[in-house]
Order: C-alpha cells, then sequence, then structure tokens
C-alpha cells in the first residue's frame, strides 16, 4: 500500500493547475518551478511499474530472493547518481525465525541473518502479521542478541546506520489454516543526506535509541545532538513527546499511540513518526490523513525530495501548471523531486485518504507540524485503515 503527500511553505490562494478547488498554500511564499510538460513530469515525479497492492492482492505472487538471501520485490530502486530517487522501497517477506528467542546464537548461523546499513536509515512499517527486532554484536564463536522487541502490524521502526540488527517472524498461523504466515513488511531506505545519495560522502554514524522500547545501543558513532540549541515546538514538551536521545540505534513506535496536527486553514491531519526534533534524523516520517475531497495545497521544496506511499484511498498529483493528475491508488508509491510545485487532492467524496511520507531534507516541514493544531490520537477508524 504506498502513496504522496505535501507540506508547504507558502502563503495565500491559488488553485489546484486547471482550476479544479481553491487551495491555499502552506508558509513562507516561495518561487514557482515552470511547467515542462509530459516528459518533465516524468522525471519530476518517479512512479513504480508495480504497486504493493498489486504485489498483496495476488496469492500466486513469487517472491524473489536477492543476494542477500532476503525474499523481496523491489517497488522503488534507491540511485547513487544524484539523478534518480535518494530512496530505495522494498516490500518483503520475512519467511523464517533467526533465532532470537535465545541470548546468544551460533555466529555461522546468525551472520547469514544481519542487517546492517552503511549509508543510510532503513524504516519499516509492519504491513501484516508480527515478528521481533533484535540487536546483535559478535563474538569469535557466537553472536549475541539484545534487546528483543515484539513487531506486531502497524508497527514503524527506524533504525540508524551501521547498527547490526536481525529480524525474524514469530510464524503465526496463516489465514486459511495452510500452515506458517510470514511477516509482510514494507521497507524503505533513507540516506543520511542528499551528499550521499550524490555519492559525494561516506555514510556517518547517527541513530538512536528509546528507553521506552529498551532500544538504546549507541554501537554507530553518534550524531551531533543540536536539540537544545533547536527552537523545540512547544508542544512536543506538553504532549510528553521528548526523547532521551538521538535515533542511535533503532526507534519504534506505534500506530495506535501517534498524534496527529493541522496546519492553519487546513482539515488535514499530520502524525510525525520520526523528526528531527525528537530523533535528530534528517528526515520527516508522518502518517498523511486527508479527508473527502481534501487538499494539500500547492507548494514546493528548494532542496527536499518527498516520498508518498498511499496506504488506503486515492490520491490525485498535480504537478506544476498541469491540469492532468497522476492517479496514485492504495499500493502506489509517488516521488517527487526538488523544485516542482506540487499539491495533492483527494478525490473520492466518501472515502479517506491515507498515506506514508518520507520529506529529505527536512527543511521546515517538521516544525510546521509540530507548531500546528493538535488534533487527538489517531482514532479507532484511522487505525483499521492502518493495521492490518
Amino acid at each position: 500500500m504506498i502513496n504522496r503527500g505535501g507540506r508547504a511553505t507558502t502563503t495565500g490562494s491559488l488553485g489546484v493547475p486547471g482550476g479544479a478547488r481553491p487551495v491555499r498554500r502552506r508558509g513562507r511564499e516561495s518561487q514557482r518551478a515552470r511547467s515542462g510538460g509530459n516528459d518533465r513530469r516524468e522525471r519530476m515525479c518517479e512512479r513504480p511499474e508495480r504497486s504493493l497492492a498489486r504485489l498483496l492482492s495476488s496469492k500466486d505472487h513469487k517472491w524473489l530472493k536477492d543476494d542477500r538471501g532476503r525474499l523481496v520485490d523491489t517497488v522503488l530502486k534507491r540511485s547513487r547518481d544524484g539523478e534518480g530517487s535518494p530512496f530505495g522501497v522494498e516490500l518483503e517477506l520475512v519467511a523464517d525465525e533467526a533465532g532470537l528467542g535465545g541470548s546468544e546464537a551460533s555466529a555461522s548461523s546468525e551472520r547469514s541473518r544481519v542487517r546492517v546499513e552503511v549509508d543510510c536509515y532503513h524504516v519499516y512499517y509492519i504491513l501484516s502479521g508480527s515478528g521481533r527486532l533484535g540487536h546483535l554484536s559478535f563474538g569469535t564463536e557466537s553472536t549475541k542478541v539484545s534487546d528483543v522487541v515484539e513487531l506486531e502490524s502497524g508497527d514503524i521502526f527506524a533504525i540508524a546506520p551501521r547498527v547490526p540488527y536481525a529480524i525474524e517472524t514469530r510464524g503465526g498461523e496463516s489465514r486459511g489454516g495452510g500452515g506458517k504466515e510470514g511477516m509482510v513488511m514494507l521497507s524503505i531506505s533513507v540516506p543520511v543526506s542528499l551528499a550521499a545519495h550524490k555519492g559525494v560522502i561516506a555514510a556517518q554514524g547517527a541513530g538512536g535509541g528509546s528507553k521506552t522500547w529498551s532500544m538504546d545501543h549507541r554501537r554507530s558513532s553518534s550524531p551531533v545532538d543540536r536539540r537544545n540549541s533547536m527552537d523545540v515546538p512547544a508542544q512536543i514538551k506538553l504532549k510528553q513527546q521528548e526523547t532521551e536521545s538521538c535515533l542511535l540505534s533503532s526507534r519504534l513506535r506505534r500506530t495506535a499511540e501517534l498524534l496527529t496536527f493541522q496546519l492553519p486553514s487546513m482539515n488535514n491531519r499530520i502524525a510525525p513518526v520520526f523528526d528531527p526534533f525528537r530523533d535528530c534524523t534528517p528526515f520527516t516520517c508522518s502518517i498523511e490523513i486527508l479527508d473527502p475531497q481534501g487538499v494539500i495545497p500547492r507548494h514546493l521544496h528548494d532542496e527536499a525530495y518527498e516520498l508518498f506511499i498511499v496506504l488506503s484511498g486515492r490520491a490525485d498529483l498535480y504537478l506544476n501548471q498541469s491540469d492532468e493528475p497522476v492517479t496514485g491508488a492504495e499500493g502506489d508509491t509517488l516521488l517527487v523531486k526538488p523544485k516542482n510545485v506540487h499539491s495533492i487532492v483527494n478525490p473520492d467524496a466518501a472515502e479517506k485518504l491515507y498515506m506514508l511520507s518520507i520529506i529529505l531534507p527536512n527543511e521546515t516541514f517538521a516544525k510546521q507540524v509540530w507548531n500546528g493544531s493538535y488534533s487527538g490520537k489517531l482514532g479507532t477508524a484511522d487505525v483499521s485503515h492502518l493495521i492490518d
């Protein structure tokens, strides 16, 4: 399930390209990009040929084993030349157990399942099933497993660069009663910076942990914690959302516990998941909810790439001066590149639109969200769209 959403940095009132409906732009005034025709639209917004919705709906779908031995289907390939997508998106089926139930495992059996990122963070969204996340440290004869965390459908967790870990399924019975059911995850790689996306620098350690989930490992080089010098939005403290450290290892947040906010003069709700103020990440990850016929106003980002994954509903993406939208259904992923005016409309008159979005670099988006009007936790009806 995938989609795309937007954040604005402008004020005023403009029309969706073609005058479909009036919208307001967020934030400060930005210069508008020029219209470029259909060929340029393809370069500004990348859309995969396959969607997660189609993959998940196919009972006969055959997972492909990659060079790491994982069962995956690539939705959006990550580019390291600075031209394509800085994000990588995969659908992954975790079908086996990695022995995370004990404190030690043999090095030979455990190392084959080791995951570690070099120049990127990794964000996982559990689409269905359940499993475990464990942190690893290596000895000569054995691999130590520590702070194993139970994973459930709807959980979203991020892993910092240079942190070794493993993920396993809990192997519950399938719905049809035909053997074991694996855990299906949406897997998103996010570079530590756009310089890393362009292959200019090597990865720098970053990460973090949260004692809330017993995942406060500092196995990677610590990022510079500038939170004390940042103008941290007051609502982070008021809503008791502070964290003791940057994201140094891994951090998990559960969908049902996410808080939502509304920006001025907008009815859309935004639930921040990971952001620079709490996690010291260079990106912001959030869930965006648009009411029927709701609008994310026209805006652009000077430097940021914005990835949208449609979790439920339909999204019409308008680019620059085009009055023909790129339509994303449940399962579609859309990427908008910098300096392109864009807007998203929920065309449905009855159903809400739910999207997972990641913006890199953050620019001012997280601050705008946290300074918005608090609109409560995600409701039961919302969570039912996000959890299998």
